[in-house]
């Protein structure tokens, strides 16, 4: 869940979101990719 965002969260919290899918995407890669830091 992404605190203040409601039924777009591409939208409403872009930043949160992007970081949030980082982080999912960090965690469970077999090979960690180099990506910029939001």
């Amino acid at each position: 869940m992404l605190a203040g965002a409601g039924h777009l969260p591409q939208v409403e919290t872009p930043d949160a979101l992007i970081g949030t899918i980082w982080a999912f995407a960090d965690a469970h890669a077999a090979r960690r990719p180099a990506h910029p830091s939001v």
